[in-house]
């Protein structure tokens, strides 16, 4: 099991997908984003109960923080 990427991460900060974990979040993102791949934050916002995070790598979508693990360089 992971660790859920902070829903204040700076821009910059790598996070690492996992689709296999919330079955129902993931199908819109496995439409953009590849299992076990790091991307890049581009920004998050955050929302009460739910975090968006905006990737360098998918300009103009948005995704569910719980889906990313945040990776440590």
């Amino acid at each position: 099991m992971y660790q859920d990427m902070s829903i204040y991460s700076p821009p910059g900060t790598k996070v690492k997908y996992h689709s296999s974990d919330k079955k129902a979040l993931f199908s819109y993102a496995n439409l953009h984003l590849e299992d076990g791949k790091t991307y890049t934050v581009s920004f998050t916002v955050v929302n009460g109960f739910r975090t968006d995070v905006y990737l360098v790598e998918v300009p103009g979508r948005s995704f569910n923080s719980v889906l990313f693990e945040e990776i440590s360089e």
